[in-house]
């Protein structure tokens, strides 16, 4: 009966809505005077995007000085309220927009700085307070081919000022040409991956199995048949519905993971951060030359399929060649996704903003 009645308190819209509103009263009467606002327009779900922007605002909250600073996250008006995302490990609680929207017309922030996801701006620049002092809209860029137009950008600098900034996630696009083309401010900020929060499991004590992204890809069957064909003492299975935890024990568990995404992406840079070895296919979008040299990085998914088979094979028969691949792996990735780097880089974000 308990339990039920928490699902109940959990699930039901207005016992929602209720608690948000109660939870938000205390920042109502905060003498705090700058605002910082993680602006989700998706539910409670795990990708590497949610994850990424969910470790950017508890690294905020880290990194800014709690006495002058109140860090938020927040639905957007029109999606569906929770409190919390349940699908991995998470200490942020979740308001409306709504309540933000009246923190910022009743306390009058110093300064208000709202981080959005690239692929939502346009939908969040309907909001109608831009014309508030001492405002920051931050872009959220983590795929930047979901970018809004230059253009675009451009049409909103000309009607509200240069209140714009843009975060980055990838190195590849994090470059002069880049800001040049879109005309405002960006800071490279890199991903919040803890290599020390991954499940590590030793060469003999991984199972012959081989793990594939949810990804779509055109060739992705094609690659899958194969190797189930000239792979038969592996098992092979696709990430779906899991939890990140769960996530996270199955690829310490696979000796291999195949990325049919964006290929710098966590199905290929995770399984080194667990002592295993992740396969991807380069492209100049995501990737920087360093990853060219990796013998687990091909040139094209026609390629991959034509080597993957006898790689696969010669590194799961010698412990030596696995952990040296792996190893090397784990250097070129570390080297760009730690921790240490990216709360440099967050900290100085809002040290000139």
């Amino acid at each position: 009966m308990i339990n039920k009645f928490r699902k109940f308190l959990y699930k039901n819209k207005e016992v929602r809505k209720f608690r948000q509103t109660l939870s938000f009263l205390p920042y109502l009467i905060s003498s705090k005077k700058k605002i910082i606002v993680f602006a989700i327009p998706f539910g409670d779900m795990v990708n590497g995007g949610v994850m990424s922007i969910d470790g950017i605002y508890n690294h905020s909250k880290k990194v800014l000085d709690s006495k002058k600073h109140l860090v938020l996250m927040s639905t957007l008006n029109k999606t569906k309220n929770f409190l919390k995302f349940t699908k991995f490990n998470s200490n942020s609680f979740i308001f409306n927009f709504r309540l933000i929207k009246l923190y910022i017309k009743y306390r009058k922030p110093s300064k208000i700085i709202i981080h959005v996801p690239e692929y939502y701006f346009e939908k969040f620049m309907i909001n109608d307070f831009f014309e508030t002092k001492n405002i920051i809209i931050n872009i959220l860029n983590q795929k930047n081919d979901e970018m809004p137009k230059p253009e675009v950008l451009h049409s909103y600098i000309n009607r509200f000022g240069n209140i714009f900034t843009m975060t980055t996630a990838h190195k590849s696009y994090s470059t002069n040409e880049f800001q040049q083309k879109f005309k405002i401010p960006y800071f490279h900020l890199s991903v919040d991956l803890n290599h020390e929060s991954y499940v590590k499991i030793n060469f003999e004590n991984k199972k012959n199995q081989i793990l594939f992204s949810p990804d779509n890809h055109p060739l992705k069957d094609t690659v899958i048949n194969n190797l189930k064909e000239k792979l038969p003492h592996f098992s092979f299975i696709t990430i779906d519905k899991l939890t990140f935890e769960e996530y996270k024990q199955l690829i310490a568990e696979s000796k291999f993971q195949i990325t049919f995404g964006e290929g710098l992406d966590g199905y290929f840079i995770e399984p080194y951060f667990s002592k295993s070895i992740g396969f991807s296919v380069y492209n100049d979008l995501f990737f920087t030359e360093n990853y060219r040299n990796l013998p687990t990085v091909y040139g094209s998914y026609e390629e991959l399929n034509q080597k993957i088979v006898d790689d696969i094979i010669e590194l799961a028969s010698s412990k030596n060649n696995y952990q040296e691949i792996s190893e090397e792996g784990f250097k070129v990735c570390y080297d760009d996704y730690n921790q240490e780097k990216f709360l440099s880089k967050l900290l100085n974000y809002y040290l000139n903003v």
